[in-house]
């Protein structure tokens, strides 16, 4: 069966609508590189905003793709590497990683530990 992103964008949005954290971060992705929907930055940036406030991991590392590249928004790597440690923090593989990444590139505060990543999922102290 093929992927329908139009239909699964109709079914993220409702969820969205609903609450769920999951539901914005995945509809964020979509609207914000139009797989499915018509492309819209802003409303993939309040989604997955949305979804990231929410506690979805993945939603504050793709949000952390977006700032360290600077996509649709001025480039901010301090930004991005809060936003991957955020996710990594909420369990995502892809936080952790970014935000090593990122770290090697920049010099960034708080960079420490890249080489253990045993802490992914621990959730932020004071979150």
């Amino acid at each position: 069966m093929p992927m329908d992103l139009t239909r699964a964008a109709h079914y993220y949005e409702r969820g969205c609508e609903a609450g769920s954290a999951h539901g914005c971060g995945s509809l964020g992705v979509l609207r914000f590189y139009g797989h499915g929907v018509p492309a819209d930055s802003a409303g993939g940036l309040d989604a997955l905003t949305r979804g990231c406030d929410g506690r979805y991991g993945q939603a504050c590392a793709n949000l952390g793709v977006i700032y360290a590249l600077g996509r649709s928004v001025e480039v901010d790597t301090v930004r991005g590497a809060e936003l991957f440690e955020r996710g990594c923090a909420l369990g995502s593989a892809l936080g952790c990683s970014s935000r090593c990444d990122l770290c090697a590139v920049h010099a960034l505060p708080r960079c420490g530990a890249c080489g253990d990543l045993s802490g992914a999922g621990r959730e932020i102290e004071g979150q």
